[in-house]
């Protein structure tokens, strides 16, 4: 049996050009009239933890990164200057066809930084994760996420879900994918709500080498006046690149979505995706939001993205515009 040791420490430290031309949640009383954008100046240690692999076992302890399935409910923000971590006890079982995925999360290191009075949660949680490869084009998924904080009692859920996703070939060239998923929540522990919220996603996509197009239908329901949390996620990649969705309405949402990816000449990379966003129960239309990016490598170590989102608000909801121009160097 071979085994391995391994261990990782990470800190980070975030600078801004000009510290009072936007509002890092709070952070700068001098900002607070100007957009919030939740990258706060800090230096902090990121990641530090050990690992012991054998066999098909991993496990995992300390201040770590933690990603699963899409990210959409248990992610690390990574899009952040400062992405979300979490103090954890992380073990993972993997056969030919079977991997179980199990944490304990002690505390939530949010996308906030230390200084924030929200920026870590105290935390008494559960994962737990099931994935089955059914065969080489279809994966069986099931989940139940038990999560309570002690300081963010609103925010203590039990999720229990289940998802099938796959493609499938119909031609030389071109595949079919698809995702069906459907999950049920509830208030857990120390929470004051009383609800139970459901959510579902069907997605259908069409690929090939030069790009491809899906189209989607995700709900996160509403009861008794509480939607469909996900307290967790990386929420920045779901409903909109204009962010006005990180937290459910009360009413819930329901984004009808349609993207198409290019791969464009010089090596350069395309999204678009258009959302219609509405209300899960009292019938509202929140608006429409068209996004896109443009994202090209140069070399081995540059890598340079455009991207914006418009969003055109009804319903009371004002017009949003954000655009980022961002490059990446790794050494």
């Amino acid at each position: 049996m071979s085994e391995e040791f391994t261990f990782s420490i990470k800190a980070e430290d975030t600078r801004a050009l000009d510290e009072d031309s936007y509002n890092p949640a709070g952070l700068n009383p001098r900002s607070a009239n100007r957009a919030v954008i939740a990258d706060p100046v800090g230096t902090e240690i990121n990641q530090a933890w050990i690992g012991y692999a054998a066999d098909g076992i991993q496990v995992k302890l300390g201040r770590q990164a933690l990603v699963l399935d899409n990210a959409r409910f248990i992610g690390n923000v990574v899009w952040r200057q400062n992405m979300q971590t979490f103090d954890a006890l992380q073990a993972s079982v993997t056969s030919d066809d079977i991997k179980f995925t199990y944490a304990y999360l002690d505390q939530i290191n949010r996308i906030l930084g230390d200084d924030h009075p929200a920026g870590q949660w105290k935390s008494d949680s559960h994962l737990a994760n099931l994935n089955w490869k059914v065969n080489e084009d279809v994966s069986l998924t099931g989940y139940s996420y038990l999560l309570s904080f002690k300081n963010a009692a609103a925010n203590s859920t039990v999720t229990h879900g289940l998802f099938i996703s796959g493609s499938r070939p119909i031609s030389d060239s071109e595949q079919l994918t698809y995702r069906a998923e459907y999950a049920l929540q509830r208030e857990h522990d120390n929470s004051p709500l009383n609800y139970e919220s459901t959510y579902s996603l069907l997605e259908l996509g069409l690929k090939n080498k030069k790009g491809g197009l899906t189209l989607g239908r995700e709900v996160l329901g509403s009861d008794n006046g509480t939607a469909f949390k996900t307290p967790l996620a990386t929420a920045h990649a779901f409903n909109g690149w204009a962010d006005l969705f990180l937290g459910t309405p009360s009413a819930g949402l329901e984004d009808l979505y349609a993207k198409v990816t290019a791969n464009l000449p010089q090596n350069i990379k395309g999204a678009v995706v258009y959302h219609r966003f509405q209300s899960d129960v009292i019938g509202q239309t929140w608006g429409h939001e068209l996004d896109y990016s443009a994202a090209r490598a140069f070399g081995l170590n540059l890598n340079v993205l455009l991207k914006g989102a418009v969003f055109d608000g009804d319903s009371s909801r004002p017009d949003v515009t954000k655009f980022w121009l961002q490059t990446v160097y790794t050494f």
